[in-house]
């Protein structure tokens, strides 16, 4: 393998520079990243179709290979752009600073573009170490909200028996509450897939699992009074249902419950 200009190095430098990785923790970038990081730069102006030359070449010298953004990680309908990634030979290239340069670096840029490697590698440690640190985070989270749903599960469970033998009405409040337990357990699959949206979800499940604690020591003391006064039953049975319809239809981390003044 020939080694690299001075253009391919700084080609490289811009990848770097994006601090995203694939999924087998290769450092990547799209085209575009790779010219604002290039236009950004006070380097000389490089055309377009000069650094998609330069991209190909890398490729075709096994430094660099080609993927495609998919439309998901798009913010607009626009078509995704290419990505370029650092392949193992690459890297080999990176570690050895870039040793035996075609067109040396000018003297002027040699401290710069050795500043800015050595900002880059500290970089890609940092955001190794934040990336461990926010997944322990995430699956202690992960934990404790398992233990709160079990604990809310089994109280739901505790007084189901207890509601329906006093009136059959209370099966339409058992049926709700198995429907929100299906969506907060859907949550949960697609969290993974959800990244960008946990920390809202998480906040989204504390809110449900409090209502819903809430909304257990009512009908504990609703279950009292049900004993001798059917016709306040029926009017709290009705608010009941339609609090949690509210809930399920959309209204998860919005609906406030408002207690039903009887009378």
């Amino acid at each position: 393998m020939r080694t690299l200009s001075e253009k391919e190095q700084r080609i490289i430098l811009c990848i770097l520079q994006s601090q995203e990785e694939d999924s087998e923790g290769r450092p990547q970038a799209d085209t575009i990243q790779i010219r604002e990081h290039w236009e950004n730069s006070d380097w000389d102006d490089l055309s377009k179709p000069t650094i998609k030359r330069i991209l190909g070449e890398l490729v075709d010298r096994d430094i660099l290979c080609k993927d495609q953004r998919s439309k998901d990680e798009m913010d607009t309908n626009r078509i995704p752009p290419s990505l370029y990634i650092l392949t193992e030979p690459g890297a080999e290239l990176v570690e050895e600073g870039f040793a035996g340069v075609e067109e040396p670096v000018s003297s002027e840029n040699r401290a710069s573009m050795e500043d800015l490697r050595s900002q880059v590698f500290g970089l890609k440690g940092e955001v190794e170490r934040l990336r461990t640190a926010f997944v322990e985070e995430t699956e202690s989270q992960e934990e404790t909200s398992k233990h709160y749903y079990s604990k809310v599960s089994g109280e739901v469970s505790k007084n189901r028996e207890e509601i329906q033998s006093t009136v059959g009405k209370i099966s339409r409040i058992e049926t709700k509450i198995a429907q929100i337990e299906a969506s907060i357990e859907e949550m949960a699959v697609h969290i993974d897939d959800e990244k960008e949206q946990r920390e809202e979800q998480k906040e989204a499940v504390k809110k449900a699992m409090k209502m819903l604690a809430g909304h257990m020591e009512e009908i504990k003391a609703k279950n009292k009074e049900l004993r001798g006064e059917n016709q306040e039953l029926r009017d709290r049975l009705e608010h009941i249902e339609s609090f949690l319809l509210e809930v399920h239809t959309g209204g998860l981390g919005k609906a406030k419950y408002e207690p039903h003044e009887a009378g």
